[in-house]
């Protein structure tokens, strides 16, 4: 971009230009903070369950595990758009957000040295699903008319069960998370 847009301060007093980021404006301790503090499912589930826990997890069985970790950190600068309202917007022609997002996350892999194959693209992309369809068991309630989610993405869940936990607990997991994985 060739204009400045606005700025917003992280978590860690830090000034980052969302809609022009820097990867030198990218810090782990920003992205772990806010994602543990957002909620999955736009805060539609039977208790907080937020996207750090859910990065984690990602992290857990996919096999570019740093990307599993990252796959979301744009979302620390642009909060979480549920994926119903980016898919109909989309389907409108609005690409405004997801432009955003993804010159964002080149930024974020820029910082953190990911190297962005399409084999991890799709890797990521199918444990992303499975661990939608395993909240959609485990912490969404249950739909009113009783009818199931029906999507093609939710074809698989794991066998183990989410348990959430709270945002500080799911800050420390990521910031470990990270720390193992990137620890020479």
């Amino acid at each position: 971009m060739n204009v400045k847009t606005d700025w917003m301060q992280t978590y860690t007093g830090r000034r980052i230009y969302p809609l022009d980021p820097s990867s030198d404006d990218i810090y782990i301790e920003d992205i772990a903070h806010a994602l543990s503090l957002m909620c999955r499912f736009g805060g539609h589930c039977r208790e907080f369950y937020s996207i750090a826990q859910h990065s984690v997890l990602v992290s857990q069985y996919c096999k570019d595990k740093l990307y599993g970790l990252l796959h979301d950190a744009e979302e620390a600068y642009l909060t979480d758009m549920i994926r119903p309202v980016k898919r109909s917007l989309l389907l409108l022609g609005v690409t405004v957000f997801e432009d955003a997002a993804f010159n964002l996350f080149q930024a974020i892999a820029y910082r953190f040295g990911l190297l962005l194959t399409d084999e991890a693209v799709q890797d990521v992309k199918k444990w992303d699903n499975i661990l939608l369809s395993t909240e959609a068991r485990d912490v969404m309630p249950p739909m009113a008319d009783g009818t199931k989610w029906t999507s093609v993405d939710l074809l698989e869940v794991l066998q183990e069960r989410i348990v959430p936990v709270g945002p500080k607990e799911a800050e420390r997991m990521f910031l470990d998370r990270y720390e193992e994985l990137t620890r020479g």
